[in-house]
């Protein structure tokens, strides 16, 4: 019961290089419109209800970390559960800046579990792929 109440609430929000491995993979589905406004741009995408769905788009690695670390101050103040989950794929200092963020708004003593994402994560999103989970609050103007 507890975990079909968190359920909905379970938030994967990936940053990637583009989105040529997605493409690849034939998995673009409603992001597919990011690539066409903007094709050199990094995309930021998300799950909702299973899907990846559009986030929003960083102009460059500067406007990425800037953004991703004010998400990582929300989301220090909204996950419900014990773990924050960051992973990366070869984007070790974009990465290590939202760590430390992450590991100084922790007022609630969660566990960050900080790792280089593992190869399934990389056949889909590709190098330079930054993915942040957690259970809780979301509101995508959080990268705004």
């Amino acid at each position: 019961t507890r975990l079909e109440a968190l359920n909905p609430r379970v938030r994967t929000i990936l940053a990637m290089n583009d989105l040529d491995y997605l493409e690849k993979q034939g998995r673009l589905g409603p992001i597919k419109n990011m690539r066409e406004k903007a094709p050199t741009i990094i995309p930021a995408i998300h799950m909702k209800d299973g899907i990846l769905q559009p986030l929003t788009i960083f102009q460059d690695e500067e406007d990425l970390v800037k953004k991703m670390t004010a998400l990582a101050k929300k989301v220090g103040e909204q996950n419900e559960t014990g773990d924050i989950f960051l992973t990366h794929i070869n984007h070790h200092n974009a990465s290590k800046a939202i760590y430390d963020t992450l590991n100084n708004c922790n007022s609630y003593d969660a566990k960050i579990h900080y790792y280089e994402a593992g190869s399934i994560l990389g056949v889909y999103s590709g190098p330079k792929t930054i993915c942040l989970s957690y259970i809780g609050n979301f509101d995508p103007k959080w990268l705004s």
